[in-house]
């Protein structure tokens, strides 16, 4: 994900945690603090292996996750939370409190009018 010097920092935010598959991920692994990408790739569901790379390699250029890559055989890579990332746990959490606040009365205003 590119962002310009003039983007607003809440649109940044938002393209980044638009696509399902980097929301699951920032939460997986803000409950794990360390995960594989076959587990990853188990806890995210429905997406390519192509586009879970894609997803991660963007969180980790944003500096969100962090790779670290082991020389063993076979190859071990694993994803965590960098300090930016854990940080984000935050946010990510008053995302989840204000939906469950929120969307069930909304929902409920809806089938009242319907």
């Amino acid at each position: 994900m590119k962002v310009s010097k003039q983007t607003c920092p809440v649109d940044t935010v938002c393209r980044l945690v638009q696509d399902r598959a980097a929301f699951v991920l920032l939460r997986r692994l803000s409950e794990h603090p360390s995960r594989r990408f076959s587990e990853l790739m188990d806890d995210v569901g429905g997406i390519s292996t192509r586009t879970l790379t894609i997803r991660l390699k963007e969180l980790e250029s944003c500096g969100m996750i962090g790779r670290t890559a082991y020389r063993e055989a076979p190859p071990r890579v694993e994803y965590s939370l960098t300090p930016s990332g854990k940080a984000f746990r935050k946010v990510l959490n008053s995302m989840a409190d204000w939906s469950k606040h929120n969307l069930p009365a909304k929902a409920q205003l809806r089938r009242a009018r319907a």
